[in-house]
């Protein structure tokens, strides 16, 4: 069977949004109206808008919109909080930093990392979704999930060996991550046709157990790929899919909040009262003691473990140690921090074995804050982020341009493997997700975020190009040589 090619266009300036996604945002911003800080709430549902309309592809996996999305929940959390104990924005800075400025940057950073997706996409053709579709009927979700199966223990087994490949170690871990793009791949698939939901829903809990097992019970992954998706897999968003997105935002919420409430104990118990991130417990040893904590929980604790929560997901506490510091104590670097990671990135220890290793994240936070953290000397490391480093090198306007490039990057990466020619489009879809998974991360410092993605963008690039075009046809529910035609 052959699919007749995508009718091209030029992209619109800005996006057409679904409508019932005014009236949410109009109740937003007459709340932020009414709030104790109207400014920055006001601005917060503003940059949503932004996001959205610049961003929001019908018909296409919003990853780039989800990563964006994530990072405004870092930057504006903290002013809804104030906005619900109504109070000032100050008054919660952890440390006594300038959060109000960090808050004003950081959403400003957002809106420009927005502009520089928008810029790269902006002659991307528009998604096909008839395209799309016609193309994943004829692939088999048994044959998916079968291929899954087989793909979570090599993921397994190269995950637990990436820390033992001296110089390869990223390659390693983004050759695990490739399961998601055939999760992705099976969700996709499995929602659009409708059928053999139990098998997704097999697959969505084999994810969520492997997850709360570990130190950092990392469970949010395999909601975020499934909503993203259930919504890709969807012509048109209405207020039913809002309310499915919306129900599984509600879980994952209120198990990060379980998670919230019982992790420092867990942890105790995990690495046996050593001062490292190590896990001492047997699987089955460790999901008994997790379930009989989370029994023993009471209201105090979740009470308690919200307003926690909302310090853990608000990332501007160090943002505005650092505005205090810089350049009032410590001169802006000049493009320093970002030359570095420039530098890291191309010469890879694969073939620069002698390169020196980069200061630690905890070592940089230490220096541009003033406030003492957790380092290696713990297992631990924590960064200030890609936007406070911006500041750092370049100050409160020149900070952009960097993040303006990143963001273009990012759209570049998006725009390579969504608009492939010679694979179907669930597929580039998935390769798309992987490798931007990581750049949802507000927190991550300039260096690893590069890094990471890169590296990802090249193992999935070898991938697509060598070896996916000849598993497609095992995953057909009827072989046929003609069973799509490039675009």
């Amino acid at each position: 069977m052959k699919f007749m090619p995508a009718r091209l266009h030029r992209m619109r300036f800005v996006n057409r949004l679904p409508w019932v996604l005014w009236p949410l945002l109009g109740m937003l911003g007459f709340l932020g109206i009414l709030s104790t800080n109207p400014e920055l709430s006001i601005a917060a549902v503003l940059l949503l808008l932004w996001c959205f309309l610049l961003l929001w592809r019908t018909g296409e996996p919003p990853i780039l919109l989800f990563a964006l999305l994530f990072q405004w929940a870092q930057a504006v959390t903290k002013v809804i909080h104030a906005d619900l104990l109504g109070e000032p924005v100050q008054t919660l800075s952890a440390y006594g930093g300038n959060v109000k400025l960090a808050t004003w940057l950081s959403m400003s950073a957002l809106a420009t990392l927005a502009f520089g997706m928008w810029l790269a996409l902006l002659k991307a053709p528009p998604a096909n979704p008839e395209l799309a579709e016609e193309q994943a009927r004829l692939f088999s979700v048994k044959r998916l999930w079968l291929l899954y199966l087989v793909s979570l223990p090599v993921s397994l087994l190269i995950l637990n060996m990436a820390w033992a490949i001296p110089g390869g170690t990223q390659a390693a871990l983004a050759l695990s991550n490739v399961r998601w793009a055939i999760f992705f791949s099976l969700a996709y698939v499995s929602l659009l046709k409708g059928q053999a939901l139990h098998l997704l829903l097999a697959a969505m809990a084999i994810e969520f157990m492997l997850g709360i097992g570990g130190y950092f019970a990392d469970f949010k992954t395999v909601f975020f790929v499934t909503i993203i998706a259930f919504v890709a897999a969807r012509r048109r968003l209405t207020m039913t899919q809002i309310g499915v997105v919306a129900g599984l935002v509600s879980v994952l919420f209120l198990l990060s909040l379980v998670w919230t409430a019982i992790k420092i104990d867990y942890r105790d118990y995990l690495n046996a009262g050593q001062q490292a991130q190590v896990v001492t417990r047997g699987y089955f040893e460790r999901t008994e003691k997790l379930i009989d904590m989370v029994s023993a929980l009471e209201a105090e604790d979740m009470k308690a473990a919200v307003g926690a929560m909302a310090e853990r997901i608000a990332y501007v506490d160090f943002f505005g140690l650092v505005t205090n510091s810089v350049p009032r104590r410590i001169a802006h670097e000049e493009g320093a921090l970002w030359g570095e990671a420039l530098a890291h990135i191309f010469m890879p220890r694969l073939f620069f074995p002698d390169k020196p290793a980069l200061p630690s994240d905890s070592d940089l936070t230490r220096l541009y804050t003033g406030l003492y953290v957790s380092g290696e000397e713990v297992g631990t490391s924590i960064s200030i982020g890609y936007v406070a480093e911006s500041y750092i090198d370049f100050g409160q306007y020149g900070m952009h341009v960097p993040i303006l490039m990143l963001g273009f990057l990012w759209g570049l990466i998006y725009r390579f493997f969504v608009f492939r020619k010679k694979i179907p489009s669930f597929i580039s879809y998935g390769l798309s997700v992987v490798v931007l998974l990581e750049t949802y991360k507000f927190e991550t410092a300039a260096t690893k975020l590069l890094g990471s993605v890169l590296t990802a963008f090249l193992v999935a690039y070898i991938l697509q190009r060598y070896f996916i075009r000849p598993l497609m046809r095992r995953l057909l529910v009827r072989r046929s040589r003609g069973f799509y035609q490039p675009r």
